[in-house]
């Protein structure tokens, strides 16, 4: 939690950054931009990588100049893994599993002078990020310790994500970047890499959730995720 404490503050030491170099410039404008994509999902725990097609939902709110955007995104992705093989407090737990991954942190991208396409530009974007992932076993095979079958595994880590995209966007003048939301369609291939160690197990409902232990992982998780996403900018 520490963490993700300290990454707000960042993003929010960024935005005010950005808000006071705006205010210096012509064209600017906030931004907030939304989409869904479908992802192949990696998981490599304590068996080899586990591949799974899911579904990826992205926003990010920011600062657009001419050529550039900083702000803040959160990417969040839905899969169904087999082959999972997680261990903590001293118990194996092996078996397919639903996972989840929510992560955040500041991004910056850059949009080139080419235009691959009419009307769509070429852009990338990248940043670093802090995440939070869950692992539910479905019917899992549970060898020594206390792990209880209906017990749900969080991982907390870090990483980074890299995208090259299109934006559909006016040529002659960037406040063109931001007329109207069928200007601001755009597609995005991203790729993303998390690494976990701590560990949190759950129990409960959707309703009521319960911390059970805490753990580090002897071994990192990974989540290594590839995703093509369809968006817009609402503003």
């Amino acid at each position: 939690m520490l963490v993700f404490k300290f990454f707000i503050l960042i993003i929010l030491g960024l935005a005010n950054l950005a808000e006071s170099f705006a205010k210096s410039t012509k064209h600017h404008s906030y931004t907030l931009n939304a989409s869904v994509g479908s992802a192949m999902v990696g998981i490599k725990t304590f068996n080899p990588i586990s591949h799974a097609p899911g579904l990826s939902f992205n926003s990010a709110i920011g600062y657009i100049w001419k050529d550039i955007e900083v702000g803040a995104t959160s990417l969040a992705v839905l899969s169904k893994n087999s082959d999972l093989k997680l261990i903590t407090r001293g118990t194996t737990i092996t078996g397919d599993g639903k996972y989840r991954s929510v992560a955040i942190g500041p991004f910056f991208k850059y949009f080139t002078p080419w235009w691959p396409l009419r009307n769509f530009r070429l852009f990338t974007n990248s940043g670093i990020l802090v995440s939070q992932s869950t692992i539910k076993p479905r019917s899992p095979t549970i060898e020594g310790g206390l792990y209880g079958s209906s017990h749900k595994l969080t991982y907390e880590g870090y990483g980074g994500f890299l995208s090259l995209g299109l934006s559909k966007a006016g040529k002659n003048s960037p406040q063109q970047l931001r007329t109207s939301l069928h200007d601001h369609l755009y597609i995005e291939l991203t790729y993303k890499v998390l690494r976990a160690k701590r560990i949190s197990e759950l129990s409960g409902t959707k309703t009521k959730v319960e911390l059970v232990a805490i753990d580090h992982a002897k071994k990192a998780i990974f989540e290594r995720t590839f995703f093509v996403a369809i968006g817009a900018r609402f503003f």
